[in-house]
Order: C-alpha cells, then sequence, then structure tokens
C-alpha cells in the first residue's frame, strides 16, 4: 500500500509518465522511454529480456517541448496499453522488452527505437493480467533457451481478501539499525562456497562507501589469475532524493581489493538499473532512476550506455564489430600487483 501511494505522489509531480502506445495527448509527436526503475532482465545468447519494474516515459510536443501528462484524479495515466490502474501501470499485455546486441548506436541516438517488444500471454497475444502480471524487481533466471521468471513484487487485486476494518498494515521501508552501518555492507562482503555448501564472510580495504540498487558484472583476467568484478551507480540507499552516484568501481578476487576505476559525471548517476555484458570487454547499463530531489523527475540523459572494461571508459556509441578480449585496468593491475595478490591483504 505505501509502494503505490509513494509511485503516485511521483507521477503528480512529475513530467513523465508510464507506459506508452495509444492515447496520445494533443499536439504530441513523439514518445521516448525516460527511467526505467527495477526492471528484471537477462540475456539469451545475443539478445537481453527485460521484463517488469517502472517504465516512464516523456511526451514530445509539437512545439519542442516536453509537456506534463495529464492529471485524472491523484494519478496520471494518458494511456490505455499498457494500462495504468492506481498510478501503476498493470500492463494488460504482459508485454516483455528485447534488445539486441546486433545494434550498432551512438550515445544520442533515441534508444527507444532500439527495443522490441513480446508478450507473454500464452500464444503470445492477449490479456495476461492473472498469468504474468507486471512485476517490480524479482529475478530473471535463463539458460541459453529459456527464460524462468522468479519473484518480485506486485499490485494486491481481488483475489487477495480485504483486511478486516481493525487491521494495521505495516510497512518497514528499511532495516533498523544507524546510518553508520550502511557502509559496512561493502566493506564486508558475503561469499558462498559451492564446492563446501558454505557461507563465510571476507574484509575488503579502501571500497566505496554505501552501494544500493547498483549494478555488476564480473570479468575474468585471460590467464585466470584475478577475477574483477565491476561495480556501477548506485546510491546510498536512505535518501532518494540525494544525487545518484556515476562511480565505477572494481573488487578484484583473490585479493578482495576494490579500486575506484572511474570517478562519477555530474548528472549522469542512477540507481535500479541493470548491467550486462554483450562482449567480455564491454558492460552495457539499461535503465535506471534519477534522484527524486524536486518537484518533478528528471529523464537520464542516455537509457543505454556503454562502459570499456579494459580502458575504463564510457563509450560514445556502440558497435558489435568493434570488440576485443578483456584485459585487467592498469589502474587495477598497480593495486593488485598484476594478478598475483593471490589472497586477501
Amino acid at each position: 500500500m505505501v509502494r503505490m501511494l509513494a509511485i503516485c505522489f511521483v507521477a503528480a509531480f512529475s513530467r513523465v509518465v508510464f507506459g506508452q502506445f495509444e492515447g496520445w495527448t494533443e499536439n504530441q509527436v513523439n514518445a521516448s522511454m525516460c527511467l526505467w526503475a527495477q526492471p528484471r532482465g537477462a540475456v539469451i545468447r545475443d539478445t537481453v529480456y527485460l521484463d517488469g519494474g517502472f517504465l516512464y516515459w516523456s511526451q514530445g510536443l509539437s512545439n519542442g517541448q516536453y509537456g506534463p501528462p495529464e492529471q485524472q484524479g491523484q494519478w496520471q495515466c494518458i494511456f490505455t496499453i499498457p494500462a495504468c490502474i492506481d498510478g501503476l501501470s498493470e500492463n494488460p499485455l504482459g508485454l516483455m522488452y528485447t534488445l539486441n546486441f546486433s545494434q550498432p548506436f551512438q550515445s544520442s541516438d533515441n534508444f527507444t527505437a532500439l527495443f522490441g517488444t513480446i508478450s507473454k500471454a500464452r500464444g503470445g497475444v492477449g490479456n495476461t493480467n492473472n498469468d504474468a502480471p507486471n512485476y517490480y524487481d524479482g529475478a530473471m533466471l535463463v539458460n541459453s533457451a529459456q527464460l524462468s521468471l522468479y519473484g518480485g513484487l506486485v499490485k494486491k487485486t481481488d483475489a487477495y481478501q480485504p483486511p478486516r476494518a481493525d487491521d494495521a498494515l505495516t510497512y518497514q521501508a528499511y532495516q533498523y539499525g544507524p546510518k553508520a552501518e550502511s557502509d559496512e555492507f561493502m566493506s564486508t562482503v558475503d561469499i558462498y562456497d559451492i564446492a563446501n555448501n558454505t557461507w563465510y564472510r571476507q574484509a575488503t580495504s579502501d571500497g566505496p562507501t554505501a552501494r544500493a540498487r547498483a549494478c555488476a558484472v564480473v570479468a575474468p583476467a585471460q590467464d585466470q589469475s584475478s577475477f574483477n568484478i565491476y561495480l556501477y551507480g548506485g546510491y546510498p540507499g536512505v535518501d532518494p532524493k540525494v544525487e545518484m552516484n556515476d562511480e565505477v568501481w572494481v573488487l578484484s578476487l583473490p585479493s578482495f581489493t576494490w579500486t575506484r576505476l572511474s570517478e562519477g559525471r555530474p548528472g549522469r548517476g542512477r540507481n535500479g538499473h541493470k548491467c550486462f555484458m554483450p562482449y567480455p570487454d564491454q558492460m552495457m547499463v539499461i535503465g535506471g532512476m534519477t534522484s527524486e530531489a524536486g518537484d518533478h523527475l528528471t529523464c537520464l540523459p542516455d537509457l543505454i550506455q556503454v562502459y570499456n572494461l579494459t580502458s575504463g571508459h564510457w563509450m560514445e556509441s556502440y558497435d558489435p564489430e568493434r570488440h576485443a578480449d578483456y584485459g585487467v585496468p592498469a589502474a587495477v593491475r598497480e593495486v593488485i600487483g598484476g594478478g598475483t595478490q593471490e589472497e586477501p591483504s
């Protein structure tokens, strides 16, 4: 319930709207993906599959400006596909989005045109509210041929019994404890030993401050001497109105040492995004949410961005014919000694 109210409040003051396919406003000439918070996604062969989350669209008007969506009560919803009920996208067609790695693009392109759609409905068409409702967060599990959707939050429907008149609903938004505890989640990592079926904790050093809703990919050195986990974006997890993070950090194993590979760029930070590796030396970032400070949301300057894992630089364009084997960045080699450090310091 609290989640629903929070989304309605954001929508009431924003210049962006949930998924748009028809029912456009007067003088509207286009619609572009603006923000995409907490989708679930995975790669099957050469295609990214994305499902759920909260997808916001920006309305382009004929006068060259971007206007606010029409208001309907406490929430805005000017389209019918996906339908918006109580401010949340019910996604009755059960649409999933796809992005094929074979498509080149520039950082200045309209990324909306790159996405395809498929329906989760039985047979590929029809209404899927009961079979496959729209989920926020959750996981997508894949093999080389199929995907499975697991977990996530969904809007309650009439399938649930209404609460008694004297019931009270409690929503715990954050764990109990002071903010000072948050940074410990980055300085001490939890590890699962598959061979021995055991969890244990490992201390790290010189890492980032607290990060929530960041994304990560892992790139192994050619000689397997190190495995480098790239962590991008996120925010402290306490106040969604703070500036979102745009840094790239690398946690190298087995030394368990951190290296800040890229400093943040103004206005590019985000949280709730997803990261994928189209090639061994590249990280593709899709979606995310900007700061909720102010009286309206701000669209991301680039819904999709690509990072070169070897050079440690953001790329201005993506070309599927231009890629290489992964190489450990010089800044990381300086910290881990070229992969010779085989245990935590």
